[in-house]
């Protein structure tokens, strides 16, 4: 399953949830924008296992991390490092199969490699175009 929302922390830091079943082997992928300052994510088992456990700055994170089989998981915004701040943040969370999540991954890639392909033949017709109009301005000055 999966969320999303808005999630405000106090001092005692804030945001988090508890996830129910397990799976098999599978994958949390997450995103999340925080507007100012920074926060703690982490990503921790029942067990006491920690996966993620970060100090991230503002700006969107992006990332994912492979789950034990039948884990319980919880994630936390932690925003005990600040006694007076409040946090806004936007996420998404989602548990989905190891395959499908490579499977995204893999496509991901090969549209990051067109669009950079893309950019790359632009700017080879904007160099080429420059050059062109470079040539007819010499060529009217002589």
């Amino acid at each position: 399953g999966g969320g999303g929302g808005d999630g405000g922390g106090g001092g005692d830091g804030g945001g988090g949830g508890d996830g129910g079943g397990g799976c098999g082997p599978c994958v949390l992928e997450y995103a999340f924008s925080l507007d100012e300052h920074s926060i703690r994510f982490v990503v921790s088992c029942a067990d006491g296992q920690v996966l993620v456990d970060e100090l991230v700055d503002n700006g969107d994170v992006h990332g994912s991390v492979e789950l034990p089989v039948n884990a319980r998981v919880s994630v936390c915004f932690d925003n005990a490092a600040s006694w007076v701040r409040g946090r806004s943040i936007k996420y998404a969370l989602a548990v989905v199969p190891r395959e499908t999540s490579a499977a995204t991954a893999a496509v991901r890639s090969l549209q990051l490699a067109a669009a950079a392909a893309e950019a790359e033949a632009t700017a080879a017709a904007e160099v080429a175009a420059l050059a062109s109009w470079r040539r007819d301005v010499a060529e009217a000055q002589a």
